[in-house]
């Protein structure tokens, strides 16, 4: 699933916004703006994203020219 954005990776995995945020314990609009703006997530909610997706932080944050996100 390499150069899948967030939301991509969560649309497949057909979870809503709602369900991610209630998994994080944030409100739905914090976990939003993390879709548009992944670089404000903190290393401890990627590592739960990342969990949640069944996926490794690299795979979801990290791509060959380290600018996705």
């Amino acid at each position: 699933m390499h150069d899948l954005t967030i939301k991509q990776i969560r649309l497949a995995k057909e979870i809503s916004i709602q369900q991610m945020a209630e998994r994080l314990n944030v409100h739905p609009n914090t976990y939003a703006s993390w879709e548009k703006e992944p670089l404000t997530i903190s290393i401890g909610n990627a590592f739960k994203i990342a969990d949640i997706f069944g996926m490794s932080v690299d795979d979801i944050f990290l791509s060959a020219n380290s600018t996705k996100c």
